[in-house]
């Protein structure tokens, strides 16, 4: 009797710790597995699977109707894996641009006293960022075409930016603007005026030396 006592007390003194919020279950792989491991009712004959409590919190995934451990399958040529992201309004396996990796120009003028467009690109290019300035007490008014060429106070603007008013000219004032980095896309050109009247068909020329505009485009 002893001796039984000795190897059950021993027995539980070398027993692994068990892991709080956890419990392990073994069973042969070659048959059916009795429980799920999916909440889609599918069944995976894993030789192990161990499952997590929900409120197992830093020692594990909590496992509910909303969120369930699964493993995916792997993908073929032409065919994504079940846990690929998909992007709305995107086709099926389309590849999607996250960053150009193409090196922008830069455009930079002190913009006259007139109304003369400014031709950026005579062909089809990306528009990613614009920085204008001033040091007029009244702002002036960017407008982006997609042309090779435009008549000031004519046509419709892709693109309406404010140089912003400056409080003194000392100080001046000015915007940064990115369009990300996959651009605006201009499918004829890149031209743009400035005017100081906003809508469209104002065609009245700034003064002179007092704005200052970047584009950022390839």
């Amino acid at each position: 009797m002893k001796q039984l006592a000795l190897a059950l007390a021993l027995s539980v003194a070398l027993a692994p710790p068990a892991l709080a919020g956890s419990a392990t279950v073994n069973y042969n792989s070659s048959g059916a597995s009795a429980f799920k491991t999916t909440t889609d009712g599918s069944g995976n004959n894993l030789s192990q699977q161990t499952i997590w409590d929900s409120v197992a919190g830093a020692n594990g995934l909590g496992i509910t109707a909303n969120n369930a451990a699964k493993t995916e399958g792997v993908g073929s040529a032409g065919t994504a894996t079940g846990g690929v992201v998909t992007v709305q309004g995107v086709t099926a396996m389309t590849p999607v641009l996250v960053n150009p990796g193409t090196n922008a120009s830069t455009t930079g003028n002190i913009v006259a006293n007139n109304t003369t467009a400014v031709v950026v690109k005579a062909s089809a290019g990306t528009l990613y960022g614009v920085q204008v300035y001033g040091i007029g007490s009244a702002p002036a008014y960017l407008k982006i075409y997609n042309a090779t060429s435009a008549t000031c106070g004519s046509g419709t603007p892709v693109k309406r930016l404010q140089i912003p008013a400056a409080a003194t000219a000392a100080n001046g004032a000015g915007s940064n603007i990115t369009f990300g980095p996959q651009g605006v896309a201009f499918g004829t050109g890149i031209t743009y005026c400035v005017t100081t009247g906003i809508t469209d068909a104002d065609a009245t020329a700034p003064a002179a030396n007092t704005f200052l505009v970047n584009l950022d485009w390839n």
